[in-house]
Formats: C-alpha cells, sequence, structure tokens
C-alpha cells in the first residue's frame, strides 16, 4: 500500500513599498523565510501615487 502523497503548502509572500520624494521603491518577500524574492524602484508620481504604486508592484511581479 502507498502512503499517501503530502500536501504542501503554498507560498505566502508580503509586498513591501516605500513611497519616497523622488521614487517609489516596492519588494515581494517570502513570509516564511523573510527573504527579498524581487524588487523594483520607479519614479514617484506626486499627483497620483497610485500610478507609480502600480507600476512599481507590477513589475517585479512580473518576473
Amino acid at each position: 500500500m502507498n502512503a499517501p502523497t503530502p500536501i504542501l503548502a503554498a507560498p505566502s509572500y508580503l509586498i513591501g513599498v516605500d513611497t519616497g520624494g523622488t521614487y517609489t521603491d516596492a519588494a515581494i518577500i517570502e513570509a516564511q523565510g523573510h527573504k527579498v524574492v524581487a524588487s523594483a524602484k520607479s519614479i514617484t508620481t506626486k499627483g497620483d501615487l497610485a500610478i507609480g504604486l502600480a507600476g512599481t508592484i507590477a513589475e517585479p511581479i512580473a518576473r
């Protein structure tokens, strides 16, 4: 009789964002090991921070 295959939990990630005066930085971090797996930087869009945030977050996710 075969032993049941263990079910592996899907990895969890955290997204960290810093909107500075000149640049917006984002990092994707493994939740369990706290290892940065991807990061990105873009110009801060002062008129609408959501534009810069979306672009900065989308880049490392796409990798």
